[in-house]
């Protein structure tokens, strides 16, 4: 069905346009199309330079570390997430206590409510013991079917803020390449029908466990199955992950084959740095 809205993703590619090859994209420099809100199976902008006419296409999608992982994120570990970074008693001021549950934490049927509060009071009593190394506990839950929650839990004494934080991740075994592979098999097709002088596949990150290198690495592996990739001219990792849902900080990364060639970053729609070939390009320098 076609998208209606502005989505995260508009944000991110309008972010990057904005900077994207000297500012020649940016603003009224060029006039933008959006077909996947009103057209399935189209991609999600069509851009035209106003001065040279050149065009371009984008279409992003998110790259997940496990397979399933946005279908459990929004009807399952969302709950999870929420309970424990709304719970004041597991903040502390100046430590980071991360913790990662498994992969379906909340079984279906199950009373999620419970084993949320399960969850909160097992970590309430225990978290200053935890070390600064991921370790795994049994969290004990009369309200899970199977009695316990294998948790993997550590705690970051912060020494440049007395700010709390607590950072709600999942871990399981990572299946990055099918996600690649799955992400290739749904947007190759759309970017490569679209007529335009430049196709920009955008791959976002949005946990800190899954890597840009892994992604391109998966990318790589992928060639030989998707001949179309040879038809894209630039894949960038839009990096997202960060300490809340906000999406206040990104990083756009553009490699070839290891090596980034290309990154600027914002940080609450503001750009805060830019490189190249894996050198700092003074604020001076900037594109204006």
């Amino acid at each position: 069905m076609p998208t209606t809205g502005v989505r995260d993703e508009d944000r991110l590619i309008a972010l990057f346009l904005s900077v994207y090859e000297g500012r020649s994209w940016a603003g009224d420099r060029s006039h933008k199309e959006y077909p996947e809100r009103v057209r399935d199976g189209a991609v999600e902008v069509i851009a035209r330079q106003v001065t040279t006419g050149r065009t371009l296409a984008i279409e992003h999608t998110l790259i997940e570390p496990f397979v399933g992982e946005k279908t459990d994120l929004h009807r399952q570990f969302q709950r999870f997430w929420t309970g424990l970074r709304v719970n004041d008693s597991l903040y502390e001021q100046g430590v980071a206590l991360y913790v990662e549950a498994p992969v379906n934490v909340l079984p279906h049927g199950s009373n999620w409510q419970g084993i949320v509060a399960d969850t909160c009071a097992w970590l309430r009593v225990n978290k200053q013991g935890f070390t600064v190394h991921p370790e795994v506990h049994d969290c004990p839950s009369k309200h899970h079917p199977d009695g316990k929650i294998p948790l993997r839990v550590r705690r970051q004494p912060l020494e440049r803020t007395k700010e709390g934080f607590v950072i709600v991740q999942r871990y399981g075994e990572l299946r990055v390449g099918d996600s690649v592979r799955r992400a290739l098999e749904k947007k190759l097709p759309k970017l490569i029908r679209t007529a335009v002088d430049c196709r920009i596949l955008m791959l976002e990150r949005d946990q800190g466990f899954v890597y840009a290198e892994t992604v391109l690495q998966e990318i790589d592996r992928s060639r030989p199955q998707f001949a179309e990739l040879a038809r894209v001219d630039e894949i960038w990792i839009a990096d997202t992950a960060s300490f809340d849902t906000k999406k206040e900080y990104v990083d756009f990364q553009r490699y070839e084959n290891t090596s980034m060639v290309e990154s600027f970053t914002f940080f609450r729609g503001e750009l805060e740095s830019m490189s190249k070939n894996n050198l700092p390009i003074p604020r001076e320098w900037w594109p204006v």
